[in-house]
């Protein structure tokens, strides 16, 4: 499975405003040939874009990703919506000139945090929840997936209302003619779904650090979590496992069953080691509730890959974020690999295709290192 952009634009390609020009749809389709041109006997299942919300939220609308152009409110919108055409224009192109041949399959990945109620009881913190997972997955999700296409109603409304109240002469949120819903509409094989965490939401006019305008302001939500929830690397992870079945479920229940779901990235950060308990803890919950959300629920999940192989650079967080489940010795002229005790867990999970909770137990003198 090969992602064909995972936001790594050529220069040359920023310089003329990156996902803001719809120029890029053209070039992107041109790239994209060449790579099925070469690959196609070998790849049999392409994702077109990895995480658009990710990157175009922190690429285009603040400066936490590359290209940082902090564009709030309206530049990570053109991304959006290019990004999107981009993709159908390319699973099209895969779909006319090479399924015949290769007999592959093509997609998307999306990203999604879960969104729980600050306060189940509170009726506002419940359409706070909807309204993030709305705003931020069925943005996107909604165009491909959805039986009618396009954005969601209620986004669509809410971005030109408050477009509008700020005095835009137009919604900020670019449209899609009928020919472009109808070449979005259903331009995915699966629904490639990339998974860590679970944030509480309610419901919020301004928090500190929103500008007006952006996404954030657009959603109208503040999101917190469980002090109680293990937070065993970076600032905005923590680890609840229940919220896996329950996005898997989300997705579901907006979308149906017929377009499988394949996990294309999940697992755990942390600040480095071997004896990495807390990821093995990770991957065994979070996997179960994965099983749960299939053989209870009903849910199509037909692919799982864990993120991630090894200790890679994780953009803004360098190289101090760990997601392997092999150890990189960045100080060794070799870049020495060695296998973590996560390496050694899910190598049994593939193997047996069953979770052990009792494969590798952490010691009572770790308690403190594990979930």
């Amino acid at each position: 499975m090969v992602t064909l952009f995972h936001w790594d634009l050529p220069q040359m390609f920023m310089d003329l405003g990156g996902w803001t020009n719809p120029e890029m749809v053209d070039y992107f389709e041109d790239y994209a040939r060449v790579a099925f041109n070469l690959f196609g006997d070998v790849v049999k299942i392409w994702t077109t874009i990895n995480e658009p919300h990710q990157h175009c939220y922190n690429g285009y609308g603040t400066d936490y990703f590359a290209p940082a152009l902090e564009s709030y409110g309206v530049g990570e919108y053109l991304c959006d919506h290019y990004i999107l055409l981009a993709h159908a224009r390319v699973y099209h192109l895969y779909d006319r000139e090479f399924r015949p041949k290769y007999k592959g399959k093509i997609g998307i990945t999306l990203d999604a945090f879960w969104a729980d109620p600050l306060d189940p009881t509170k009726e506002e913190d419940r359409e706070a929840a909807e309204r993030y997972m709305m705003m931020n997955l069925a943005r996107y999700a909604h165009p491909i997936y959805s039986a009618e296409g396009d954005y969601p109603a209620v986004v669509r409304a809410r971005i030109n209302t408050i477009s509008l109240l700020q005095g835009f002469p137009r919604s900020r949120l670019p449209y899609f003619t009928a020919q472009e819903i109808e070449d979005l509409r259903g331009s995915s094989d699966f629904f490639g779904l990339n998974h860590y965490t679970t944030f509480l939401m309610t419901p919020s006019r301004m928090e500190k650090g929103w500008r007006v305008p952006s996404s954030d302001h657009d959603t109208g939500v503040r999101l917190s979590q469980n002090p109680a929830w293990p937070k065993p690397g970076a600032e905005w992870f923590s680890v609840y496992p229940p919220g896996f079945r329950k996005t898997i479920n989300w997705i579901t229940q907006k979308y149906g069953t017929k377009v499988p779901i394949i996990v294309t990235e999940n697992g755990l950060s942390d600040f480095g080691g071997i004896k990495d308990y807390a990821r093995v803890s990770y991957f065994n919950k979070y996997m179960y509730q994965m099983l749960l959300a299939m053989y209870e629920d009903g849910c199509n999940v037909q692919g799982y890959f864990a993120w991630t192989l090894m200790d890679d650079f994780e953009w803004k967080d360098g190289y101090v974020s760990k997601f392997g489940i092999y150890h990189v010795d960045f100080t060794s002229p070799e870049r020495t690999r060695t296998p973590k005790l996560s390496a050694l867990n899910y190598r049994e999970i593939v193997r047996t295709r069953r979770i052990n909770f009792d494969y590798i137990v952490p010691p009572k003198t770790a308690s403190s290192n594990h979930i």
